[in-house]
């Protein structure tokens, strides 16, 4: 299964005094590009695919818990960083797992203590210093709200590749999926199950991509370099909104 967390909660610092999120981009507030993508993909496989939202925003927030099965969750402490909003949304992926009896659980062993935290399922019986069996099927997909050039395409081509993988007889799936477009490679990018403990234990504005880069990670092609354009500050937005591309050589997608 793919648990797809969308992360609609940055601090829109180089934005100015505006939340860039809920800002007017082609008809829509930008967040709700990808969103609306998202939605497509998840009603299309519900059985497969999860989505939970993460977001320090009030407005983004009520529009999103009404829609039928996106899990929402409100993290203020997004504000802090960006692995506040990737450990809430596992939390939240956590108690999916619990609302239908799956019996995963994750141990954190690299350090002296385990939270409750790190695990799939809140099982306080089988809640001791062990890994338990974890499907190499389920993956978390980091997805981030402002890349509105993202296409619905590229998210199917990566939850493609591992489900590819899967019906081929693989033996294991790798550990982590990317998108790239030649040498640079961007968001999303997917971690298989087993990563939580490493991702829990991000601190402030460091993502996902530094604990991707311990492991083997396969990489999905895309054509178009501009599904990687970001909008971080109102320039941007104005060149994007005019079909300028925004030149973003040697980026490297740092947000998940």
């Amino acid at each position: 299964m793919i648990h797809i967390i969308y992360m609609a909660a940055g601090n829109s610092r180089r934005f100015g005094n505006e939340n860039k999120l809920l800002q007017n981009w082609k008809g829509k507030p930008l967040y709700l590009h990808t969103f609306e993508k998202l939605l497509r993909i998840r009603e299309k496989e519900p059985e497969k695919i999860s989505l939970t939202v993460v977001t320090q925003y009030p407005e983004i927030y009520r529009e999103v818990q009404n829609q039928p099965g996106v899990n929402a969750v409100f993290c203020k402490e997004s504000r802090l960083g960006v692995s506040y909003t990737i450990k809430a949304g596992i939390r939240a992926v956590g108690e999916i797992y619990d609302s239908v009896k799956k019996k995963i659980c994750l141990v954190q062993e690299a350090h002296d203590f385990v939270r409750k935290e790190h695990c799939f399922v809140k099982n306080e019986s089988s809640f001791e210093r062990k890994t338990e069996h974890v499907r190499t099927w389920d993956y978390l997909m980091f997805t981030v709200a402002d890349q509105p050039n993202l296409s619905k395409q590229s998210i199917e081509a990566l939850i493609g590749a591992a489900g590819q993988r899967f019906r081929q007889g693989y033996t294991s799936q790798p550990p982590t999926f990317s998108l790239c477009c030649g040498e640079r490679v961007g968001n999303p990018c997917m971690f298989r199950a087993d990563l939580i403990p490493e991702l829990m234990q991000l601190e402030g504005d460091k993502g996902g991509r530094s604990v991707l880069k311990k492991h083997e990670c396969c990489y999905v092609e895309i054509e178009n370099e501009e599904e990687f354009s970001d909008i971080d500050t109102e320039e941007q937005m104005k060149k994007m909104s005019g079909r300028e591309k925004t030149s973003a050589k040697g980026k490297k997608g740092e947000n998940a």
